[in-house]
């Protein structure tokens, strides 16, 4: 079975004034959520996106990767779509996700 050696490192930059990014290392998932600078709420976005994601992904080991990945970016979606429609101070905010999922000798 493939797991991934890791650690994990983040730095705010030299332009902002407090880190946007949040994200995920363990044997089996690793994951960097980068909130847009500049837009409202990215730390809000990357955030909410880093647990939804890792959640679902650790809560259902027996699940077909792409699958899985897929569910959960749609699940963060919604929750960040919604949070925006819940709280005008949140319109707009996004990040990226890139994420790498391994189940058995396969890496999503």
């Amino acid at each position: 079975m493939l797991h991934f050696a890791y650690g994990a490192a983040s730095h705010v930059g030299h332009v902002r004034d407090h880190n946007k990014n949040a994200g995920f290392s363990g044997p089996y998932l690793q994951l960097v959520a980068d909130g847009v600078g500049g837009a409202a709420a990215g730390e809000v976005a990357s955030a909410t996106t880093t647990y939804v994601v890792t959640a679902l992904a650790m809560g259902h080991p027996d699940q077909d990767a792409a699958l899985l990945l897929s569910e959960a970016v749609a699940t963060a979606h919604r929750e960040l779509r919604r949070g925006s429609e819940q709280d005008e101070t949140r319109q707009g905010m996004a990040t990226t996700l890139t994420a790498l999922l391994v189940r058995g000798d396969r890496v999503v």
